[in-house]
């Protein structure tokens, strides 16, 4: 468990460098994975990662003192991060409620868990008039086209 507020983190997921900008905690970033591309500013910091693959060397030459993940396709890496001495957070979030919980987890993880709320709120204003209509969709999602 960690102690202090993570300074060095990395990011292996675009969704979590997403709220890690929108928490205020991207000056704390020192790594993203290859398909973050927002904000501008993203360009600048090292790319360590696709999703599935991560250049190790490299991520733990960033000395980051928390590594956060998506999937359990990123299991593995995981696994390794713990084995080389990482702090690592990773969350598999596959419902709403469970993205909900995923940003208010890592927000806290960060320390900047009072700047999740207007976060969530917009996340539960959007959702919110399509829960109203009541109607449930069957919709297609391609995750990835090459497995």
């Amino acid at each position: 468990m960690m102690t202090s507020v993570p300074q060095r983190i990395v990011c292996l997921s675009a969704e979590v460098a997403d709220w890690l900008w929108r928490l205020g905690a991207w000056h704390r970033v020192v790594g993203v994975t290859a398909w973050f591309e927002m904000p501008p500013e993203a360009a600048s910091k090292p790319r360590i990662s696709g999703f599935s693959s991560v250049g190790m060397d490299q991520l733990l030459a960033l000395d980051p003192d928390l590594v956060i993940g998506f999937s359990d396709v990123q299991a593995d890496i995981a696994a390794e991060l713990i084995r080389q001495g990482c702090t690592v957070l990773t969350t598999n979030q596959r419902t709403l409620q469970e993205i909900e919980k995923a940003l208010i987890l890592i927000a806290r993880s960060v320390g900047c868990e009072s700047a999740a709320e207007p976060l969530l709120e917009e996340f539960r204003g959007k959702l919110f008039p399509v829960e109203l209509q009541g109607q449930r969709l069957r919709v297609y999602f391609e995750e990835w086209n090459d497995p």
